[in-house]
């Protein structure tokens, strides 16, 4: 890099200008990438076995808020799991400290969900037993968490709850924004939530294993034993149905497709200011090509080195970009895991970005060195 310190300006402006289209050319390569991995995230943590239903208050019941809510906690408070079958609700609308409305879901007791933990852990069979409230948050909600007597708390519908873990998804974001409840230990706030659900027929109780096949009769019987299927057997309080639709409870942060496009223009128009930059650079250095050439130095020998110049700001430019990167992630989410999938990600992206920019940029020289020859190099310098 010492060579390069005689072209302060135009070094500096070129690992600004790499610098800028690295971070625009992997975000928008990120998104399409990124895509492909919240499938494979998505596949998972779906499970082999399902089934699910969903509750509602019958029409001769009174529709007192008091009378359903009593009505709904004695239908869930029934609901388990087992060793080999997750139950958790579909999401719901909570909210969070001053962080406004999010969606949120309830496991019952039983198998817990199959989630990868960045940070801490899921709630001890202790800790659900006991009066507290716990939760566990996707890492995006990491900045609506506090810090007290050492340990992160978050106030969901007015109440404080202790967060034992932090969840991201192996490959993606669409478990960043999770905020995963235990019906064990969830507040009286929380609950009051799913009455709006409930009364809507909308409150869906769902049943998931990988090992269990009978997943779907272990339903039936948990709806048998409330007598609300089938329908000659319906209670007077609340009916249930059975339904084949999944919820679907994933979240992401991922950008909007416009953004994708709004970074390819952002690279565009950077390679569009390095062809300048480039072309100001080569005329600055007129006389010293000409020099070179007068002293037997080939073009290919001139390109050669215009080139490995180009090639270490490049270089520099991506270790930049990256740190910049880096630091974007933590600053947004608090957290910040790197797994060897997102090293090779992250390295073919670049690896990518350094050849196709590093062909463009080299066109300017090529036409410089290889089409002016010595006089005329010494006359226009």
């Amino acid at each position: 890099m010492r060579e390069l310190a005689r072209y302060k300006i135009h070094a500096f402006i070129l690992i600004f200008g790499f610098c800028i289209a690295s971070v625009m050319f992997s975000y928008s390569a990120g998104i399409m990438v990124n895509k492909e991995a919240e499938q494979k995230d998505i596949e998972a943590c779906e499970y082999e076995y399902t089934a699910c239903f969903c509750a509602s208050p019958t029409a001769n019941v009174s529709f007192e808020r008091d009378v359903l809510m009593e009505d709904m906690l004695d239908m869930l408070d029934k609901v388990e799991g087992t060793d080999d079958i997750v139950v958790r609700t579909g999401s719901f609308n909570i909210n969070i400290g001053a962080h406004g409305r999010c969606l949120a879901f309830i496991v019952f007791p039983g198998q817990m969900p199959k989630y990868h933990l960045v940070k801490g852990n899921f709630p001890t069979e202790e800790q659900l037993r006991s009066d507290g409230r716990y939760v566990l948050l996707g890492i995006n909600r990491k900045d609506a968490a506090y810090k007290k007597a050492g340990r992160d708390y978050i106030l969901i519908q007015g109440e404080e709850y202790e967060v034992t873990g932090y969840i991201s998804a192996e490959r993606s974001r669409i478990l960043d924004n999770v905020v995963l409840l235990f019906y064990d230990c969830v507040g009286d706030s929380v609950k009051k939530n799913l009455l709006d659900p409930y009364m809507m027929n909308a409150l869906p109780i769902v049943y998931e294993s990988d090992t269990d096949s009978e997943t779907y009769t272990y339903m039936l019987d948990y709806i048998t034993h409330l007598g609300g299927y089938p329908e000659e057997k319906q209670k007077e309080r609340y009916n249930v149905m059975v339904v084949d639709f999944m919820p679907i409870w994933y979240t992401t942060s991922e950008p909007l497709p416009a953004y994708a496009i709004w970074a390819k223009l952002i690279y565009a128009f950077c390679i569009i200011l390095l062809f300048y930059v480039m072309d100001l650079w080569m005329q600055q250095r007129r006389k010293e090509f000409a020099i070179r050439k007068a002293c037997g130095y080939s073009g290919t020998k001139i390109m050669s080195l215009v080139m490995g110049q180009t090639a270490k700001l490049l270089v520099a430019a991506v270790v930049l970009s990256e740190l910049i990167i880096s630091f974007l992630i933590f600053a947004d989410v608090g957290i910040y895991v790197l797994n060897t999938r997102d090293i090779f990600d992250r390295v073919m992206r670049e690896l990518l970005f350094v050849i196709s920019t590093f062909i463009l940029v080299s066109i300017i020289p090529f036409i410089r060195i290889y089409t002016e020859k010595p006089a005329d190099l010494l006359q226009n310098s």
